[in-house]
């Protein structure tokens, strides 16, 4: 399995996705790379008033590879009072 996430190297922090993305160290992560090509889009399309534009030289695409990705009981992460 793989996973995606928009990565600028001048600020080093991912991008939360969008038109006008936030940029966290944590962001967005997205596990269909199609998804993640049309938020770039998004981005690149902009608004009506922003017009087009193209990502800066700075952002790169994070690909990560999960080799064996598991299923844990949500039930066992949370303690109740």
């Amino acid at each position: 399995m793989k996973l995606y996430k928009i990565f600028d190297t001048a600020t080093g922090l991912y991008s939360s996705g969008g038109v006008n993305p936030k940029w966290t160290k944590v962001g967005k992560t997205w596990s269909v790379r199609g998804q993640m090509i049309s938020s770039l889009k998004v981005y690149c399309h902009g608004t009506y008033r922003s017009g087009k534009r193209l990502p800066p030289d700075s952002w790169v695409v994070h690909e990560f590879e999960v080799a064996n990705p598991k299923s844990i009981s949500a039930k066992g992460l949370v303690s109740t009072p």
